[in-house]
């Protein structure tokens, strides 16, 4: 699976990119956002187990593989609502593929991909997130690929554990998204959470 991620991200990058290297988290780098910010367009970024708390941004034009190395039941990212962002991950322009992981957090939303020209998000857990009536994918591209995507257990806690809000959208793809691919997402559990694909 690994070899067939990276023989696809060839294929949208430019021959310059095809010189691009991997970086590895925890290794190289202890944050996955570390890693992102040395990152050139066309690298790889493989993350090894471990829970990452962190919120994840990349809001420049980048091609990037972000790859889990043992899947999502062993790499997980949580990220909590801060002054600076809304979003677990935040990712604006360029091509990423994102598989692999487990999200969580108290962000109003889980990831928020805008304006890309593709992307593809594979096997992906995403729970324990959201704030109050929440988008908890929020995806526009220009092509868009989805697999193997579970959403559950979404609610809104306080520092106490009480419920404080649902899920309001579980996914969301803007109606600037023009061509897209959407496979075996499981949505469940999730109270007030529903599936939503269009403008």
């Amino acid at each position: 699976l690994l070899i067939f991620i990276l023989l696809l991200s060839c294929d949208i990058f430019t021959e310059q990119e095809k010189k691009a290297i991997v970086r590895i988290v925890s290794d190289e780098y202890p944050y996955i956002q570390s890693a992102l910010d040395e990152t050139l367009s066309g690298d790889t970024i493989l993350v090894k187990p471990g829970v990452y708390v962190e919120n994840i941004k990349c809001l420049t034009q980048k091609n990037v593989v972000l790859l889990s190395t043992d899947g999502p039941d062993s790499t997980i990212i949580i990220g909590n609502y801060d002054s600076n962002t809304d979003y677990t991950i935040d990712i604006t322009f360029g091509n990423f593929i994102i598989e692999g992981f487990t999200i969580k957090g108290n962000a109003v939303s889980a990831i928020r991909c805008y304006d890309t020209d593709s992307l593809s998000l594979i096997n992906l857990n995403i729970t324990e997130s959201g704030g109050n009536e929440s988008r908890l994918m929020y995806l526009v591209s220009e092509s868009i690929y989805i697999s193997n995507i579970n959403i559950f257990n979404n609610v809104s806690v306080d520092i106490h554990g009480n419920i404080i809000g649902a899920t309001y959208i579980a996914l969301r793809v803007g109606g600037e998204s023009s061509s897209g691919i959407y496979e075996n997402i499981y949505v469940h559990d999730n109270p007030g959470g529903s599936l939503f694909i269009g403008g």
